[in-house]
């Protein structure tokens, strides 16, 4: 998850993506609304990292450009 982070955001919670994408794992507006925490504040970083290890932990890593 680290190593995700440091290359999709360079750890920025804020950060953001002209495709779309948004946070610490770049998640994209309709892979974040898959995720358990789809109704919770997703500019909060505890929020983006829990969405990302569930998504990690399903099998889901394909889904970022960096691994």
């Amino acid at each position: 998850m680290w190593r995700v982070a440091r290359c999709e955001s360079n750890f920025d919670p804020a950060a953001r993506n002209p495709s779309g994408s948004f946070g610490l794992y770049q998640h994209l507006r309709s892979t974040w609304l898959t995720t358990r925490y789809a109704k919770r504040d997703w500019t909060r970083a505890k929020w983006q990292a829990l969405a990302a290890a569930e998504m990690l932990r399903a099998g889901r890593r394909g889904e970022w450009v960096c691994e």
